[in-house]
């Protein structure tokens, strides 16, 4: 309501602060004529505005208006006529001269705008002087009565005139056609939110009414035209009262289908009026019930609801049925109605765009909150996991060290516990030697030192291991007069190499070293590492020179050092002959 008694202020008319004659009356005559008829012409009298629809109902043609004013001296100040109404292929003669440019070529689709034009001194004349306006006559038009005086004064009531009637309608066209192209791609990428495709249509619809007023003539033949645009205007109706619908909630199959069909109807009507069929009723009175139905449903909706969004609707829907009875029904200035009809349905247009830019807005709000909880969900699930996985790993950790324990535990108990177990039963009975308790006690430090080498990180490699091993017997071998062959060469890491697998191994060879020093008679030893000829095993060889072992030496250790080899998964094979004795472990690469 605010913007229509802002336009209402805006086309007041200025109250002059120098002299300004306003025309009420003119004189009219038809003629074809160029010049301006002379006084024997059949002139008739009539008042301002002159509306051509209801003085001349179905004429057609040239007409000329005459109007007269006196001027009892030239005015010091300049002056200016106004005309608030008057097409670019109308002629304006003062004094019989024409001023302005004369139209060219001539244009019938022209459209009607506010016009000013100066008038020089030796246009005016002291005295009686005559307006004399050459119009064509058309179809929903007519002449507002022009005004003559004061150039400063007239020339504000001009601008204001030429701002409501052209520039307002043109940045009208450009953001309503925006607005409503934004609101179809976001229905597009949106088909759920109907309400935004009615606005979208409804929008652009509008924006296409207002088309020809960008440009100095429409773009068809005014009745051509006329069509296109009640057919826009019909889509504006029903979209908006379809809008209307589904913001109070209701969804109307019948209902809607029903005003679907008004817009081509009302296009069928309209041609039929164009080809001059009569119809039993104006097509204009289609838009009253669909004027009258939304804003009743709106009406509802914010009895019902009471929000500022439904008062807002309400308040803004009956802009359109305003226009509609100041243009049709007669209530209000004919001018006064053309001036308003870019406006009709703005302030609608702007609260229902607010509304639907709104909850888009809070929707993107609501979509950032969302985020950005389901953010700080995922980060304290993230901390909770990172959390469970480090107690886990703790866990696990203190379970591989309760586990080593047990296994170092077992290994001690089994090797160096039998073995001190075993010299405590012999010494309590006096029944070892000296040279008995050095070797036992040998033997319990070689164990020892078996369990300390397999808690080394050997990290899969064989090598760091048979060197540590190397370090550990050669000394003893020396001892004995025996040379160690140390023919080890690089070979790939392996899987198995844990260390409870490694103790195996480690005791593998031990058994094998130990064998050949009590029972073998040699002088050299040889050890050996490589890949089988398969590529799929890695080798260690343990040879000897010595008298190889005879059956009764395939006691416990042989079994023993089986098993071991067993446990990790290798391949134990042992050949022992005259010539010496030849241990081979086979163990997997993958």
């Amino acid at each position: 309501m605010l913007l229509w008694l802002a336009l209402l202020a805006l086309a007041t008319p200025v109250v002059a602060s120098q002299p300004v004659v306003q025309f009420e009356t003119a004189e009219f005559v038809l003629s074809e004529s160029a010049r301006p008829p002379p006084d024997s012409a059949p002139w008739r009298a009539v008042e301002l505005p002159d509306l051509w629809w209801q003085s001349r109902p179905g004429v057609h043609g040239v007409g000329w208006y005459r109007m007269r004013w006196r001027l009892d001296a030239l005015p010091a100040q300049a002056q200016a006529l106004y005309l608030p109404r008057l097409r670019a292929t109308d002629e304006v003669f003062v004094n019989g001269q024409q001023v302005g440019d004369p139209p060219s070529p001539l244009d019938t689709n022209g459209h009607a705008r506010p016009r000013f034009h100066e008038l020089l001194a030796s246009q005016l004349r002291q005295g009686e002087n005559t307006l004399h306006l050459r119009v064509h006559i058309a179809r929903r038009a007519g002449l507002v009565a022009p005004q003559v005086g004061d150039a400063a004064t007239l020339h504000t009531a001009h601008e204001r005139k030429l701002f409501i009637a052209s520039t307002g309608p043109r940045v009208l066209f450009g953001a309503t056609l925006t607005l409503g192209l934004f609101m179809l791609v976001l229905w597009q990428r949106r088909p759920a939110e109907a309400s935004f495709g009615y606005f979208g249509l409804a929008a652009t619809s509008f924006a296409l009414m207002l088309f020809d007023l960008l440009l100095d003539a429409t773009p068809l033949e005014p009745a051509s035209w006329d069509c296109v645009r009640n057919l826009a205007a019909q889509l504006v109706n029903v979209s908006t009262f379809v809008f209307a619908l589904r913001y109070g909630g209701w969804r109307l199959p019948r209902l809607e289908a029903a005003l679907w069909s008004l817009p081509p109807i009302q296009l069928v009507l309209n041609l039929l009026s164009v080809a001059g069929i009569a119809l039993p009723m104006s097509v204009k009175w289609l838009a009253a019930p669909i004027f009258i139905g939304y804003v009743a449903v709106f009406a509802w909706v914010a009895w019902r609801r009471r929000t500022p969004e439904s008062i807002a609707l309400l308040l803004a829907s009956p802009g359109r049925t305003i226009w509609f009875l100041l243009h049709y029904g007669g209530l209000g200035p004919y001018d006064l109605s053309e001036l308003l009809l870019p406006y009709s349905f703005v302030p609608l247009f702007v609260v229902i765009g607010w509304m639907l830019v709104s909850r888009f807005a809070r929707s993107l709000n609501e979509s950032e909150e969302l985020n950005a909880q389901l953010e700080q969900r995922v980060e304290q699930k993230r901390l909770e996991m990172q959390q469970n996985f480090q107690r886990l790993q703790r866990l696990e950790r203190e379970q591989a060290i309760a586990e080593e324990r047990s296994r170092i535990m077992s290994d001690m108990h089994d090797g160096i516990g039998a073995h001190l177990i075993s010299m405590l039963d012999l010494a309590e009975r006096s029944a070892l030697s000296s040279d008995e308790m050095r070797t036992a006690l040998r033997d319990c430090l070689d164990d020892l030192r078996l369990t300390i080498d397999s808690l080394e990180p050997s990290d899969n490699d064989l090598l760091p291991v048979l060197g540590n091993f190397r370090y550990r017997v050669d000394p003893r071998l020396r001892k004995q007069g025996i040379e160690l062959d140390w023919q080890v060469s690089e070979v790939p890491r392996l899987a198995c190499l844990t260390p409870r697998n490694l103790l195996h191994l480690l005791r593998i060879l031990q058994e094998a070293f130990t064998n050949v020093l009590k029972h073998a008679h040699a002088s050299v030893i040889s050890v050996q590492t490589g890949l089988d000829a398969s590529g799929r095993s890695v080798f260690i060889r343990v040879r000897d020179n010595g008298g190889g072992f005879k059956g009764e030496h395939r006691g416990h250790g042989l079994n023993n050092m089986r098993q071991r080899a067993q446990s990790i998964g290798a391949v134990l094979a042992i050949d022992g002959s005259a010539g010496g004795t030849t241990l081979e472990l086979l163990l997997p690469v993958g």
